[in-house]
């Protein structure tokens, strides 16, 4: 009876979380409200099974952790995040991201390899999915109050309505693939297939956050693997990339009447990040011991602004995990905690013992790659996914179990 209840609220829990990539209910004050909540509810689903398994397996590092969740209602309480509600929903996203971990934990200890594939399955069929809606996007070929329009200068988008994001999630769908194959779930040739069609909407974001995650992960993956035949392999994958990047922005722009960015313009192009980043870290020196507690760029934005800061947006997050830690947290704390969470990813990458669980190390990195350019983390469908895939590959069965 306990097997058949965590099996079944284990495949609940990986329908929600597909549910929240194709929702497009929004709500006034938020675009990605019920993409999260569906994300949540398939989070604790998941929690929920847990209770149904042999054992519940957690480590030192993850207890660890726990300590983090403390923080921001430390600020509120000595005045540093004005508002309350601030610090519950830091709280609550840390929360959710240590929760994460621990499924991710447990889907490793207890041997569920049954049901990991599965949840890689629903991503792979997610990010294909997404491709379709962004032809769709691109041709107009139906309308529907189930499909997003694209806003974003005809760059991809899906229902993530966010090219970036849809970037993040077919790169996630790619390596979840490449799981996929090396576990002998899938053949070669629907392997390669799917990986075309990935590739393709990668492409069609036009992402400048995809181009850095392919040089990082192949570098990372060539670190491990060197052999002829590896490196022939991410070449060969780099080209196509590549190839299909300076070349399908021209082919789609001579078949739509729409026209978008080429690559060549989105090399050229200029990022607003990059110029609020120094007044950002001006705002950090102002206070360097405090910060301005989680959640709280835009005070610190506002609280440093000059006659040549940027004008005309407000932002919430700095567009790098880092910054927003040293924002969040002073520059002592937030240089602890952004060295301890290099040293985490360190560690669990140098333990790495078989090539899948590279594959899943390297899908989180795409994650964090586009953490330390944008703010991913911001949303529970990227943090939990992301969660999942750190916990599973971080635990090692000579650890300390707690």
């Amino acid at each position: 009876m306990s097997f058949y209840c965590y099996k079944y609220l284990n495949l609940f829990g990986i329908f929600l979380m597909g549910v929240a990539y194709f929702s497009t209910i929004t709500l006034f004050f938020s675009t990605t409200f019920y993409k999260e909540i569906f994300a949540v509810a398939g989070l604790l689903f998941f929690l929920t099974a847990l209770c149904f398994q042999y054992k519940i397996v957690s480590t030192q590092l993850l207890l660890f952790n726990l300590a983090l969740l403390l923080i921001p209602m430390i600020q509120y309480a000595f005045g540093i995040i004005f508002f309350l509600q601030d610090a519950l929903l830091s709280t609550v996203y840390l929360c959710i991201f240590l929760c994460s971990i621990l499924v991710g934990v447990n889907f490793k200890a207890n041997h569920q390899t049954n049901i990991l594939n599965i949840f890689l399955a629903m991503l792979v069929f997610v990010g294909c999915i997404s491709v379709l809606m962004a032809f769709n996007q691109r041709f107009m070929w139906f309308n529907s109050y189930l499909l997003f329009s694209s806003s974003y200068g005809n760059r991809a988008t899906a229902n993530l309505a966010q090219p970036n994001q849809l970037s993040t999630l077919l790169i996630m769908s790619l390596f979840s693939l490449f799981y996929l194959y090396q576990a002998q779930k899938i053949k070669k040739i629907i392997m390669y297939g799917i990986t075309f069609i990935l590739l393709i909407g990668i492409v069609m974001t036009q992402s400048r956050s995809a181009w850095a995650s392919c040089i990082v992960l192949s570098a990372l993956y060539l670190y491990y693997y060197h052999q002829k035949q590896d490196i022939i392999n991410v070449i060969k994958l780099n080209v196509v990339f590549i190839g299909l990047t300076l070349c399908i922005p021209f082919l789609l722009n001579v078949l739509t009447y729409s026209q978008a960015s080429t690559a060549i313009d989105r090399l050229q192009g200029g990022s607003t990040r990059f110029k609020i980043w120094p007044q950002l870290l001006h705002a950090v020196m102002e206070q360097p011991w405090t910060g301005y507690g989680w959640g709280q760029v835009d005070v610190a934005q506002l609280s440093t602004m000059t006659p040549t800061s940027t004008k005309k947006e407000l932002f919430t997050y700095s567009h790098n995990l880092f910054l927003d830690l040293l924002l969040w947290n002073g520059l002592v704390l937030g240089t602890l905690l952004s060295l301890l969470i290099i040293y985490i990813l360190y560690r669990c990458y140098m333990n790495l013992q078989y090539k899948q669980d590279l594959l899943l190390f390297l899908g989180f990195m795409a994650f964090f790659v586009h953490s330390c350019l944008e703010y991913p983390y911001a949303y529970t469908y990227f943090l939990i996914p992301a969660g999942m895939f750190l916990g599973y590959v971080s635990y090692q069965q000579n650890i300390k179990e707690v």
